[in-house]
């Protein structure tokens, strides 16, 4: 995207006259001290009794400065018509316009809005829920595990795409109190890799869902939601075919099932909805005797 550049071209050659001018200055001063240095020796008195105001020095301070003041008007003319051309850093897209060609626009007028196609970065809020799951972040934060798979719905199909954590943002958000981090995927829009990939594009602004690798659970159950009774208990099944209250340690819980522990393998567990349950009560099993839960 251009500006026109006249006015910029005009004040560009006008600093150039005057700093043209400011040498022409600089060097007739400089003529001129040495023709006052010479007339001074005429006196027959050394040149370090001379005033300043003889030898010309202040004029010739002066001429210099100009100088200087001259050549900083040059660059910055150069550099007010370098801006005349507006080039994006990366490869992208244009989000939005805000001009049109021909528009007037003044300093600091919006003019559009591009973003960078060679890599996307999603955020991720992680809450301290979500922190006790995974393995120990690093220093850098980022977990020792940094693949993201990211899933989404693109044109009504569901697609995965593969990320890699980049980096911690470092600070707990003062509103969720969730800490963020940063993953990244390289060519969303697949303009590298020339067709050769079938996944479609990443379009920036698609919501999506990213899975981490978490921690391995070991000695854990897996029980349907609908097993958990109030306080994190379950009802499990006696020697003597009575209901039995049991408390359980939740560790992790998914849309389907919670993973518990605090039961021993072959503890038969009821799984049906209870209204009320009452420890003691005396149960008919539907489901054979012989079924058992398989630790995980």
């Amino acid at each position: 995207m251009s500006l026109d550049p006249t006015d910029y071209e005009v004040a560009l050659q006008r600093a150039e006259a005057q700093l043209i001018s400011a040498n022409a200055k600089l060097e007739l001063e400089k003529a001129r001290a040495i023709q006052a240095a010479k007339e001074w020796q005429m006196t027959g008195r050394p040149q370090s009794e001379a005033p300043i105001l003889a030898l010309r020095k202040p004029y010739l301070a002066e001429a210099e400065a100009n100088i200087l003041q001259a050549k900083a008007e040059v660059k910055r003319a150069k550099l007010k018509l370098e801006k005349t051309e507006i080039r994006a850093p990366y490869a992208g897209m244009v989000a939005s316009k805000g001009a049109d060609v021909g528009q007037y626009v003044t300093m600091g007028s919006r003019l559009g809005e591009t973003f960078a196609i060679d890599f996307a970065e999603v955020r991720l809020p992680l809450t301290g829920r979500d922190l006790v799951r995974m393995d120990a972040l690093t220093f850098k934060g980022i977990p020792s595990e940094s693949t993201v798979a990211l899933s989404g719905s693109v044109n009504g199909t569901q697609t995965t795409w593969v990320a890699q954590v980049d980096r911690s943002e470092g600070v707990v958000n003062e509103i969720n109190r969730s800490q963020y981090l940063v993953a990244r995927i390289s060519d969303p829009y697949g303009i590298k890799d020339s067709g050769a990939s079938s996944s479609p594009p990443l379009l920036v602004g698609t919501f999506v869902t990213a899975k981490l690798k978490g921690k391995v659970l070991e000695d854990v159950f897996e029980l349907p939601r609908s097993s958990l009774l109030q306080g994190s208990k379950v009802a499990i099944v006696d020697p003597q075919t009575r209901m039995s209250i049991r408390a359980v340690e939740v560790i992790f819980s998914d849309d389907s099932y919670y993973y518990v522990k605090g039961l021993s393998d072959g503890v038969q567990v009821i799984t049906s909805a209870l209204g009320t349950p009452i420890e003691g009560l005396k149960l008919q099993l539907r489901n054979s005797p012989n079924s058992r839960n398989e630790a995980k």
